[in-house]
């Protein structure tokens, strides 16, 4: 059950985020979710050669847009906002950070922060670096977000026509 509402929550998300032409996707609020849904969807867009226009907030799991893989099929506009954080594991009815996981996640969980990290481009990981990514947020508070703007990406991602 838990895993079922986890993956709906996702779905949400994307289902939320504004279709502006008939063939790109534009997001505008987009406050993350599970990893494996965000990678499945940009995988999605790219092989179908949909465009992701960041024109807005892209919170967690959905800064995987300029990671190494996706970065050339996604574009931002002056109004992206991208939040970095720690990766978590959370109690999808309560909203707070699940603590006491088992190892088997704790694992998980640091294989989703090391995909993160070793996907990123190196102008992200310098970025992130100077706040002490990623060594320092393996144990940190994971609402402290770290984030870049326009002017952070506009040289190393594409630009929105």
């Amino acid at each position: 059950m838990f895993n079922i509402l986890f993956i709906t929550c996702a779905i949400v998300a994307f289902v939320c985020t504004d279709i502006a032409h008939s063939h790109n996707v534009v997001i505008k609020s987009d406050y993350g979710g599970p990893v494996f849904e965000y990678i499945n969807a940009f995988e999605e867009f790219m092989d179908t050669d949909r465009t992701v226009e960041i024109r807005g907030l892209c919170y967690s799991a959905c800064t995987l847009a300029i990671n190494d893989d996706f970065r050339d099929n996604t574009c931002i506009s002056e109004d992206a906002v991208l939040g970095f954080h720690q990766p978590s594991i959370t109690d999808v009815y309560t909203g707070e950070v699940v603590e006491d996981a088992s190892i088997a996640l704790k694992v998980e969980l640091r294989a989703y922060r090391d995909y993160f990290w070793d996907n990123y481009p190196q102008e992200v990981k310098d970025f992130l670096s100077i706040w002490g990514y990623p060594d320092a947020h393996v144990t940190g508070d994971v609402n402290e977000f770290s984030y870049m703007v326009y002017e952070d990406l506009k040289d190393f991602v594409r630009t929105c026509d």
